[in-house]
């Protein structure tokens, strides 16, 4: 953990107020200690590399002022947010450069790659993904997100076991309420490590106490599938050479909230998929995309929340419906005229998909009220607002965004 004023202590939300980026999450700096996680090696790392060191999960986490109960008492609850495959939690991302370019030889967009000719940085950073942590903040929660094991300023050598990535979530839970394998750098630059670390951003409540919402996209989002399955209906560790069934965790999570989803498992991607993974978990040692246990343990999630482009590759919509339908607790599924990554979007879009009402409601076990729930593939479709992302039409034909 650095020093406040080593180089890395710049990596914190004031650093993206300034120009170019003047983003809005720099507002929130006054709000967020920068965190550090200790953690295990995952499977692959143990079993095939020889490493057993431990590692180092780092990221933010922000103080809110509370959320309305159904009482209209503020209580203090948690979002954890898990972003997608690349994305960093201290990822720059220049306002002018764009996630895809116009080919004039295919005469469509492309997904901007890095590097390349152009000079362009990655069309995936990070500033699409900090409005959703700025929002959740805004609204009354705290905010804990860490890069994800393998990814920006956490350690692992592998980056692709969602298996782990989910026990994270909870290994971060403890670690925070008993200062163990924790450290702490406070918006005043205090450093807190150990007991001094226990229980600090908790504010008092335990971790299996405080009330959470567990979200993330893409990748995130399977992180999420399978954290969400470990507490409700028990963990299914196809990593290890002999899973061995266990009981559910039994956290305090009250939500799950899917973007750009993989909630509906292999049987809604392409068969080719299928034998990937099989081949991550018998050669590799390592879980990432949720197959059908999860989407039959939905029924015993508390609340399900889907936000999704209509043409999104991660699954099709017939796959999300299913998720939706399979939901007993409160339950929402919003679609915008976009494609995967909220980076892709557009403002608008990204605005509209702001999860914070339904996270909110769900704390108390509602639903958001006057939302019509649809009943087919066609009613999410035409529920979509008319707002397309510029990317979703010929180079000329800008969108509203």
């Amino acid at each position: 953990m650095p020093a406040k004023n080593s180089a890395e202590a710049d990596a914190r939300p004031a650093f993206f107020g300034a120009d170019p980026w003047r983003e809005e999450i720099a507002e929130l700096d006054g709000r967020c200690s920068v965190v550090e996680i200790e953690a295990p090696r995952e499977p692959y790392e143990a079993l095939q590399m020889g490493l057993r060191d431990p590692i180092r999960l780092r990221g933010w986490h922000f103080v809110g002022d509370g959320v309305s109960d159904a009482r209209g008492d503020r209580v203090k609850a948690l979002v954890v947010l898990v972003a997608g495959r690349s994305i960093e939690t201290t990822a720059i991302h220049h306002p002018d450069d764009p996630p895809c370019l116009w080919s004039d030889q295919l005469q469509a967009w492309l997904a901007t790659s890095y590097p390349n000719a152009d000079g362009r940085t990655e069309g995936f950073g990070g500033r699409a993904w900090r409005t959703y942590v700025a929002a959740f903040v805004k609204a009354g929660f705290d905010v804990l997100t860490l890069d994800k094991r393998g990814h920006g300023i956490s350690g692992g050598a592998t980056d692709s076991n969602c298996n782990e990535q989910a026990e994270d979530i909870f290994r971060a839970l403890d670690a925070l309420e008993t200062g163990r394998g924790a450290r702490m750098v406070t918006p005043s630059g205090e450093l807190l490590e150990g007991a001094s670390a226990a229980g600090r951003l908790l504010a008092g409540r335990s971790a299996r106490g405080i009330p959470v919402v567990v979200s993330g996209a893409s990748q995130g989002c399977m992180v999420t599938c399978w954290a969400m399955h470990k507490n409700c209906v028990g963990p299914c560790d196809f990593d290890r050479p002999d899973p061995a069934k266990r009981d559910p965790y039994g956290y305090n999570l009250k939500a799950a909230l899917l973007m750009a989803p993989f909630g509906g498992g292999l049987g809604y991607r392409p068969p080719e998929d299928s034998l990937v993974e099989a081949a991550r978990r018998e050669e590799f040692n390592v879980q990432m995309s949720p197959t059908s246990e999860v989407l039959a343990g939905i029924s015993q999630w508390p609340a399900l929340f889907i936000g999704r482009g209509l043409w999104d590759f991660s699954e099709s919509l017939e796959g999300s419906l299913a998720c939706f339908r399979r939901a007993r607790g409160p339950r929402m599924i919003l679609a915008v005229r976009a494609s995967h990554g909220e980076g892709e979007w557009g403002a608008a879009n990204t605005r509209y998909m702001q999860m914070t009402e339904f996270a909110t409601a769900a704390l108390s076990g509602r639903g958001v009220e006057g939302w019509a729930e649809p009943t087919s593939v066609r009613d999410i479709v035409a529920a979509a607002p008319a707002s397309w992302s510029e990317w979703a039409k010929p180079k000329g034909l800008r969108a509203s965004l």
